[in-house]
């Protein structure tokens, strides 16, 4: 009886784990296949922590030569403060390209904000995206 009890306890916690944590995902700008994705922590039941937040084909113009697209994911977690909000910023590749990306969490369910890429990414030294707005959903 008691092995059952542990057992059943062992079980259930992977199904708490996963209620205080959630993924949203959206569009990034006008791209047709530009996304977002944004997973956070829950904690009486408001947003405190952003633990993944990824960008994929948010399309940049290259100084001098045809457009590119950039994809990838911040390297560190984003706090969200009380009133739902957060900002980042993240310098990579040897000081050569800079993340930015702020928002807010309307309801648990729905995150919008704005993005922006610039520098250095495989394939062109000055790359921009321009400030891009982002939505995403559960």
């Amino acid at each position: 009886m008691l092995l059952a009890g542990c057992i059943a306890v062992f079980l259930a916690l992977p199904a708490i784990a996963l209620a205080l944590s959630r993924v949203l995902h959206g569009p990034a700008g006008s791209g047709q296949n530009a996304t977002v994705d944004v997973q956070f922590n829950i904690k009486n039941g408001r947003p405190t922590k952003i633990t993944r937040f990824e960008f994929n084909n948010v399309a940049a113009s290259c100084s001098g030569f045809t457009p590119t697209a950039v994809s990838d994911t911040f390297n560190r977690h984003i706090s969200v403060a009380r009133d739902r909000t957060f900002h980042a910023k993240e310098t990579t590749n040897g000081g050569r390209l800079t993340y930015t990306v702020s928002g807010h969490f309307l309801t648990l369910p729905k995150a919008a904000g704005r993005l922006r890429v610039k520098g250095t990414v495989p394939g062109c030294r000055s790359a921009d995206t321009g400030k891009v707005h982002w939505s995403a959903k559960g």
